[in-house]
């Protein structure tokens, strides 16, 4: 026997791993078990895959606190998962994923509705966490049986049982606590919430210099909170893209986060029934579907209503220098394929003008110089391709296109937050942060010259002059809002 050989790790070990990946390990030899039976084994490999695809979007839905995100992740995972599943099984393995996205998902948002003062929300978003643990509880009892009938030695399921029973234990006094906080109208924990601790006074005693010291620091402002519908605009369509990973070029970072809260400003805000507004995120964000879903939206809105489209993630001048292209999730690092998979501005302006709509605004948050937010070339090679970009033709007379930054300049993130600049400022200054006048209406013209202030006064490290194109710079893009923005000296200053 060669010493030097490498000992297999022992079985108690392989045992111990993580939850998820047993859960995904049950998953599959249920489903390669029953391929013996059923004969269908691409139909198992394409359920593996998309159980893989929901865990990772599931799992950067929390890391970024998109609990509607979650939400809707979890709820379409038990869609299919009947509320009393036969005991063992692919359908206990699946009703244990179900009941697990649920409790974190509305657990994470109850927290959300409790630092806002909604303790009425949070404890009924609390109570549905503690149902799903419930469930999790049953569904884990499922599965372990499940593992005894395949053959899995006794060692691992115990160590299994007893693992899920502390966890669960552990789950339950969270929740017990929490779910008393609430009905005290209590926040847990609410000296670590540090982020979104209460506004300072628009003004400070001037005697008393304690106050300065307990003045909470300024922050900028979270805008996935919901308030109330400023307006009902149900003739309106929308459609927002925001590429925060890319397959092979520099990501943006926060730009996933930027497009979910337009996404929730549309449907919940401004009132666009939902079916009228698509989010394509990350990998969905390819120059097909992006082309496919322009399409729909031009033939979802109304006669009288405004097309939007949002774009958040990275431009690039187009081989002749004359336009701009919008560059696909799935671009490769070489010139070739970035122009294969974008789309060029023009096009996609062609595509967008074509419905029956009164008015277009194109917000786009994307440089077209071809260079990442830190300055660097997108692509090894692409900056010779680089002209002097022409003067922008004038829009069609209904369509108002507003840029992060100027051709030869970069957009970037937004200082002390980590999100592309632009479309965060953008959707301040929709909410009432441009509203300089107090008139209760944002026009185009105000809103780019409340972000162009904004950012001349905030970034140091870069130039970025959004432009406004549009025959009408006085073109009304929101009316009734009236969110204070936030003050941006004190944010320079501290």
């Amino acid at each position: 026997m060669n010493p030097h050989r490498r000992r297999p790790p022992r079985r108690d070990v392989r045992l111990s791993q993580s939850r998820a990946r047993a859960t995904l390990a049950l998953a599959a030899a249920l489903s390669l078990a029953s391929v013996e039976v059923s004969g269908c084994a691409s139909a198992i490999r394409a359920n593996i895959n998309a159980q893989f695809e929901a865990i990772q979007q599931f799992n950067e839905a929390v890391k970024y606190s998109r609990w509607e995100d979650a939400i809707r992740l979890a709820e379409g995972v038990c869609h299919d998962v009947p509320s009393t599943s036969p005991s063992g099984g692919a359908q206990a393995s699946k009703r244990a994923q179900c009941a697990s996205y649920r409790r974190i998902a509305y657990a994470g948002r109850a927290a959300d509705y409790a630092k806002v003062g909604n303790f009425e929300a949070a404890l009924a978003d609390e109570t549905r966490a503690s149902e799903a643990l419930d469930d999790l509880v049953v569904a884990n009892s499922q599965v372990e049986g499940s593992q005894r009938d395949l053959g899995v030695p006794a060692i691992g399921v115990e160590t299994s049982v007893k693992a899920h029973a502390m966890e669960a234990e552990r789950y339950r006094a969270e929740s017990r606590l929490r779910l008393a906080a609430y009905r005290s109208r209590e926040i847990p924990g609410a000296r670590r919430e540090v982020a979104l601790a209460p506004p300072a006074p628009a003004s400070l005693p001037a005697t008393s210099s304690s106050a300065l010291v307990a003045t909470p620091a300024a922050s900028w402002p979270e805008l996935t909170l919901e308030g109330p519908a400023v307006a009902s605009n149900a003739t309106d369509a929308a459609l927002i893209v925001g590429i925060e990973h890319y397959l092979a070029v520099p990501g943006v970072a926060g730009g996933s986060k930027n497009a979910t809260d337009w996404y929730l400003h549309f449907t919940k805000r401004m009132g666009i029934p939902s079916e009228r507004v698509t989010l394509l995120r990350d990998h969905e964000a390819t120059v097909e579907k992006i082309e496919r879903f322009a399409k729909k939206a031009t033939a979802d809105v109304r006669p009288g209503g405004t097309l939007w489209f949002v774009f958040i993630g990275h431009g690039a001048p187009a081989r002749d220098g004359r336009d701009g292209v919008l560059v696909g999730a799935d671009a490769q690092q070489d010139a070739d394929s970035l122009y294969a998979r974008s789309i060029a501005k023009k096009r996609l302006q062609a595509l967008l003008v074509s419905g029956n709509q009164h008015s277009t605004i194109m917000l786009l948050d994307a440089c077209f110089s071809g260079r990442a937010d830190g300055g660097t070339a997108l692509i090894p090679g692409l900056q010779p391709l680089i002209v002097e970009v022409a003067e922008p033709t004038p829009p069609p007379s209904q369509a108002t296109i507003i840029t992060a930054g100027k051709s030869d300049e970069f957009a970037g993130p937004l200082p002390g937050l980590g999100r592309p600049a632009f479309s965060y400022l953008m959707l301040g200054a929709l909410r009432g942060w441009a509203d300089a006048n107090g008139d209760g209406k944002i026009t185009a013209e105000e809103a780019t010259t409340y972000v162009r202030n904004a950012l001349l006064s905030t970034v140091k490290g870069r130039s970025q002059t959004p432009e406004l194109q549009a025959r009408e710079k006085g073109k009304v893009l929101a009316t009734g809002a009236s969110e204070a923005g936030p003050d941006i000296a004190r944010l320079v200053a501290q």
